[in-house]
């Protein structure tokens, strides 16, 4: 990634604590000089230090890089550039479209309020979007990647990943690794990628993607409110399993519910939760894509025992 920047601050070898950036925007009341026009102020690139800086910025546009050591780095308002580097870094973007890079090292991102870009480099990392449509990227290591509010897309890629998120229509990519991925009310898809994958839907209408491996399709009716339908494009008779309640406690509970729930429609198996296990006015439905309601048995299931929280 390229930057053009027409000024830059840079700390000498040790630490650079607690620079704070002057606001250029000027006060009309007390300065002779007109109001600074936000297209008008400088680009700023702050310089960190091998030590442990301490950067924070103001209502402008700033980048600010780092550097060795364990930083912490706060961008305010403005859609700033966050390059966390080499260290165990704390980074907020704050109030704007931010982009925030970790770098190597254990991280953690927080995106704050706006369309945020997220990325945690090298290293077991937590990454937050905050408010707005955000796109995050765990990298490397196993990683916390949470996107909050709005209608976000989270990638975990390598490693064993955390990925969940609240209300929205959001896009969940586990990638790599034995993945959990949780979402909340909203349409949203999930996709495990590779490896033994938990995949939990939850509200609206979910599609839910394992990929290879041996994956874990769950879903919880605590709390669940309005009509929900959950698509699951590739459950595997044999490999994959689903968790159906908590309150099951065991796979061969599980499946006898199913099996006197549901039906075969097609190429697909469709399954309606009985109203004694929703609150008032909920519904459920769970399709499962491509496979015959004859080839299911006890070992396609797991119990609440068996339930990973």
């Amino acid at each position: 990634m390229e930057f053009t920047e027409s000024s830059r601050f840079a700390g000498k070898a040790g630490a650079m604590k607690n620079l704070f950036l002057p606001d250029f925007t000027t006060d009309p009341a007390s300065s002779d000089l007109p109001p600074a026009s936000p297209s008008l102020l400088m680009a700023v690139t702050v310089l960190g230090t091998d030590g442990d800086d301490i950067l924070t910025g103001t209502a402008m546009a700033e980048t600010f890089r780092g550097g060795d050591g364990d930083d912490r780095i706060f961008g305010l308002e403005g859609d700033d550039t966050l390059w966390g580097q080499d260290g165990d870094d704390r980074m907020q973007g704050g109030i704007g479209n931010d982009r925030l890079n970790g770098g190597s090292g254990r991280d953690n991102l927080d995106g704050g309020d706006g369309d945020d870009l997220v990325a945690g480099g090298a290293g077991d990392d937590v990454l937050r979007g905050g408010a707005g449509n955000d796109r995050l990227y765990g990298g490397a290591g196993n990683d916390k990647v949470e996107g909050n509010r709005g209608d976000d897309r989270l990638y975990g890629q390598g490693g064993d990943d955390i990925l969940s998120d609240s209300a929205g229509n959001n896009h969940l990519s586990g990638g790599a690794g034995n993945d959990v991925l949780r979402v909340g009310l909203g349409n949203d898809k999930l996709d495990g990628g590779t490896g033994d994958d938990m995949l939990y839907g939850f509200g609206g209408r979910d599609t839910l993607t394992g990929g290879a491996g041996a994956d874990h399709f769950v879903f919880l009716t605590d709390g669940l409110t309005g009509t929900s339908e959950m698509i699951v494009n590739d459950f595997t008779h044999g490999e994959d399993t689903l968790a159906l309640d908590p309150a099951l406690g065991s796979a061969t509970a599980a499946l006898a519910l199913f099996l006197a729930n549901a039906s075969q429609h097609g190429p697909s198996v469709v399954f309606e939760m009985p109203s004694t296990l929703l609150d008032a006015g909920a519904s459920l439905t769970i399709r499962l894509r491509g496979i015959e309601l004859d080839d299911l048995t006890v070992g396609d299931f797991l119990g609440g025992d068996d339930l990973i929280a």
